[in-house]
């Protein structure tokens, strides 16, 4: 039976006009239902292709419109002058890409007399597909009012570039046809690549400039499918062509280029199928929890060293590289069909010329003979500070593997170091990467290249990182006497990864074999092998430890030792934090820095500044410490992107967790907090304190309303309405992807302080983290003195000085074991704190 005869027959059941429209939707529901149960079967095997799916499913969608507009013409409005019509299918769905839950953009075509006489039947056809949840854009016009709205608005414009015929008047769509290709071919090709090259901009902007963010947009990131669609759109603008194999013949596309577009085109639209799939919804974003899922549904598998999400996002971004190659080639070639004939200007070296400003190889040259000219061309690119013609970006990728041949020779070497060395290596040193070029020179390197680093706290893969970690060391005001050190430290900070262990420690043994194939001086040599075995020691030691304690400052220049390395450290650790993510540097992490930094070189040449004093926020109220009540101080401080939030209160045994639950509850999070207990019994807290805003940014606590909240939570502070409350958010919040599950781990350490043992407690973030921790340590009689808290994406790391009620450390064994024990079972989730 077909979909028209299931129509008339729910509409004739019905009485009512409302109950007929009802039968309608109902229908077109199922019709839906079975058309998604459809997507899914093709999608079911490993080798299944998402465009083909898509376009089986946009047949389906021909097929549903077609009965639904007959139906409509021969039943709903029977005996009615109806006007002549045509439905046509524009935009993702005029090419046929139609993704599971993508939104489905119709034009009806009318003639100027029959406007007001189609209103009706218009109106029937969306409402109805309206409310069927079907996220439906639907125009009515003229082929002359088409034109109209195409010539002022090009996002119309660019939709209807890909039209079809889906029912209805073919005279009609000619005609409008007609007048699309003579506003195409009129002289406007100039106007409308602009116009997409600025919105591609745009789009880069808003969506991030990077190909490698962790969780992409498959469809709006760079590198992603709305790339490839743009270049489809510029090229049939231009060219009229209506597949991009035509580009071959005109001299803009090799096959081999070609047969990447269709690829890269047949694995992102498989990917954005599936994903649609798996939410059961129209998001793009692919979250952790879906690359494991499309990863299997897909039929990567793991390997030693390597789960099959790791490898599904390697193949996705180096398809994303492959989609930026090819962006440039065609762009290129684009803007050079627009300029008229190339400029060419000669050069001194002898295997290069400038076309149009931009670095190529000279025609006949023999790579095999010359292959330092693969390298060569970075160099050049540096020094002249001009970008290299997309075609000359090929070929050297086509002859990478002519750099192993010369990677150890002084020639290689120095061209390398010169391009290291100059200023802002950054953009040359990814695109010798995309070429093929860096992971060959250094064999290493190429492991981390398109490495997934699944913790929330990365935004990118290990290499583009690392890209940006050598970008931000132009930023650093303590530049260190040996550049080179630096660079190559930098360079090589993370290439332990995903290796199994510890990282720092496996990139310092590689790095040993890297230096020697590069030539390094021994002294150089071995001060990047330090720098990159001690690369976290700073950050850890700012964010994780008491820096007034001077047995911290005794043990971090113990491993330092000289002012050099303390600045090389500094630089590299600042780039390296920077270098994370957006919103990740801030100047709270700044001043802790500089501070250590301050101590630490003080130390070296034997000065002590280290004295902590009261702030003056703290003075204040602790001259109001003989009233014995409840006092606030609390003064945002923008600059450093927190809030100081002082509290002076009756000391009491769970104070400190109840202060930090009263914070949790209301989505507060406590960066660094000081326990002070005052002589007449008074307890002066002081705990430095953030949000987060709508944009995900970390921000001071300076909402007036919020600050009255926390300040009369803490004055009524109830332990077990703190729970009650946090257990509700708890609820509500989404669990973490697996991927990003960290076990929760204790250490208790006896040796970083003379005064007072650390406990270390690592896990996966929730709500009231830090309430749950210590409210058990209250539990053990622990008093806390002083609280370091640090958050890695997903990962926390909370480091507490502590001593028991005595005023002393913690040695007894069976005391420590206790202390783990109760800790993981609050972690683990066998106590009510858990999550």
């Amino acid at each position: 039976m077909t979909l028209r005869y299931d129509l008339e027959q729910a509409w004739n059941a019905a009485e009512t006009p409302d109950d007929k429209k009802k039968a309608v939707v109902g229908v077109l529901k199922r019709r839906q239902d079975e058309m998604l149960v459809a997507m899914g079967l093709a999608l079911n095997t490993p080798q299944s292709s998402g465009l083909e799916a898509m376009f089986t499913h946009a047949d389906a969608l021909d097929d549903t419109l077609s009965e639904l507009m007959t139906f409509v013409y021969e039943t709903v409005f029977r005996g009615q002058r109806l006007p002549e019509t045509a439905l046509v299918a524009v935009g993702g769905y005029g090419r046929k890409e139609l993704a599971p839950y993508s939104d489905i953009d119709i034009l009806f075509l009318l003639n100027e007399s029959d406007k007001d006489k189609a209103e009706d039947v218009v109106s029937f056809v969306t409402s109805a597909l309206w409310d069927t949840g079907l996220k439906v854009g639907a125009a009515a016009r003229t082929p002359a009012d088409c034109i109209t709205q195409a010539l002022s608005d090009m996002t119309i414009r660019t939709n209807m570039l890909e039209s079809r015929l889906v029912w209805g008047s073919p005279d009609l769509f000619n005609d409008f046809c007609s007048h699309y290709e003579e506003l195409r071919t009129n002289g406007s090709g100039r106007d409308f690549v602009e116009s997409k090259f600025e919105e591609r901009s745009a789009r880069y902007r808003r969506m991030g400039l990077s190909k490698y963010m962790l969780e992409p947009n498959v469809k709006e990131s760079r590198g992603g499918l709305r790339d490839l669609h743009l270049l489809f759109w510029l090229a049939k603008y231009l060219f009229g062509i209506t597949e991009m194999p035509d580009l071959i013949n005109l001299g803009i596309l090799s096959p081999v280029a070609c047969h990447k577009f269709l690829k890269a085109h047949r694995f992102l639209a498989t990917v954005r199928c599936h994903l649609h799939m798996i939410s059961g919804r129209a998001g793009d974003i692919l979250t952790f929890d879906a690359q494991a899922k499309i990863a299997e549904q897909m039929g990567y598998d793991n390997r030693t060293g390597q789960s099959a999400a790791e490898r599904f996002m390697k193949h996705y971004y180096l398809i994303c590289k492959t989609v930026g190659e090819l962006s440039n080639q065609i762009t290129v070639a684009i803007k050079d069909a627009l300029s008229g004939e190339p400029q060419l200007t000669f050069l001194p070296e002898d295997n290069f010329y400038l076309i149009n400003d931009r670095i190529a190889f000279k025609e006949h040259l023999h790579f095999n003979e010359t292959p330092l000219a693969l390298l060569q061309a970075f160099e050049l690119k540096q020094r002249l500070r001009l970008s290299i013609n997309p075609q000359t970006l090929q070929l050297i990728s086509d002859n990478a593997n002519l750099i192993r041949s010369v990677r150890k020779t002084p020639e290689a070497r120095k061209l390398f170091f010169d391009i290291l060395l100059s200023d802002n290596p950054e953009t040359s040193l990814r695109l010798m990467t995309e070429c093929g070029i860096l992971g060959r020179l250094i064999p290493e390197f190429q492991n981390i290249v398109a490495q997934v680093q699944f913790d929330m706290y990365h935004v990118y893969t290990t290499d583009e990182h690392t890209f940006k970690a050598i970008g931000y060391l132009s930023e650093t005001d303590m530049m260190p006497q040996s550049r080179l050190a630096l660079y190559l430290g930098t360079l090589l900070h993370d290439v332990g990864k995903g290796r199994g262990g510890n990282h720092a420690r496996k990139g310092a043994e590689l790095a040993e074999k890297i230096l020697s194939d590069l030539g390094v001086e021994k002294d150089d040599a071995e001060t990047v092998v330090w720098l990159i075995a001690n690369h976290l020691i700073m950050s850890q030691t700012a964010f994780r430890r008491d820096i007034f304690d001077p047995k911290t400052i005794e043990d971090f220049v113990t491993v330092v030792q000289s002012p050099e390395r303390l600045k090389l450290l500094y630089a590299l650790t600042v780039a390296d934090i920077k270098a994370v993510g957006p919103n990740v540097w801030n100047s709270f992490k700044d001043k802790l820095l500089k501070e250590l930094f301050t101590f630490a070189l003080e130390k070296m040449q034997g000065i002590d500044s280290r004295a902590r004093s009261l702030t003056p926020a703290q003075k204040a109220l602790a001259e109001k410490a003989d009233q014995k009540e409840y006092a606030f101080a609390v003064t945002p401080d923008p600059d450093r992107g927190v809030t100081e939030f002082i509290v002076l209160a009756p000391d009491r045994d769970g104070l400190f967790a109840d202060i930090t639950g009263t914070m949790a509850t209301e989505d507060v999070s406590v960066i660094e907090a000081q326990i002070a207990t005052l002589d007449n019994g008074m307890a002066l807290d002081s705990f430095l304190i953030q949000e987060t805003n709508m944009l995900n940014e970390k921000k001071p606590v300076d909402s007036e309303k919020k600050i009255l909240r926390l300040q009369n939570g803490i004055k009524t502070a109830n332990s077990a309405e703190i729970e009650e409350k946090l257990n509700k958010k708890r609820a509500k919040a989404p669990a973490p992807a697996q991927v990003l599950w960290s076990p929760p781990r204790v250490f208790i350490n006896n040796q970083a302080s003379d005064s007072c043992s650390l406990i270390e407690v690592n896990g996966t973030d929730y709500t009231g983290f830090l309430h749950a921790v210590t409210h058990t340590m209250t539990t053990l009689n622990l008093n806390i003195v002083s609280a370091h808290i640090y958050t890695y994406g997903s990962r926390v790391v909370d480091v507490f000085y502590v001593k028991d009620r005595a005023g002393r450390k913690i040695t007894d064994e069976t005391q420590m074991q206790n202390i783990k024990t109760a800790l993981l079972d609050t972690l683990n989730g066998s106590t009510s704190f858990s999550h």
